[in-house]
């Protein structure tokens, strides 16, 4: 009796478990709860890696990480620019060999560091600004985020205005 019991037992868990394995944990409702505030704001989510060579990848856990972007109004006129955040000193870099404008450099420099200290890096593209997240955090963060997106996004248009 206790055999079949058992093994009545063992069915059913094996039934069961795909379907429970389909309900989200605590963290992924988290992030979907972000990702769709973050679409209400009107920026958009990459699920990928920054464009880094495999040694930095090494450095930089970029795992659990999405990279939240912010279109502006028209096209940038940039080149890829990638920025880290040094692991060990906070100060900010550029990776490969693009580099902005030097006119450019020490405002970028200045919006880097308002940028909350979770943030790892940042990059530039034609279709915006965007920052590479982890996405545990408050929603009310984004609001801040998307203004530091902003500011960035206008700084390259300021630019090329002039």
């Amino acid at each position: 009796m206790w055999i079949a019991i058992g093994i009545t037992l063992l069915c059913f868990g094996m039934a069961i478990h795909p379907i429970l394995s389909l309900v989200p944990t605590k963290a992924q409702k988290h992030k979907i709860k972000m990702r769709q505030a973050a679409f209400a704001q009107g920026l958009s989510i990459d699920i990928r890696l920054p464009e880094i060579d495999e040694s930095l990848q090494n450095q930089y856990d970029f795992s659990e990480q999405a990279i939240y972007r912010l279109q502006p109004d028209r096209a940038l006129e940039t080149p890829y620019l990638l920025a880290l955040r040094s692991k060990v000193s906070g100060d900010w870099f550029w990776v490969k060999e693009q580099r902005p404008p030097a006119k450019l450099i020490e405002p970028l420099i200045v919006l880097y560091n308002q940028l909350p200290d979770k943030i790892k890096a940042v990059e530039h593209s034609e279709v915006g600004s965007g920052v590479c997240f982890n996405e545990f955090g408050s929603v009310d963060q984004l609001t801040t985020l998307k203004a530091h997106l902003s500011d960035l996004n206008q700084l390259f248009l300021d630019a090329q205005n002039e």
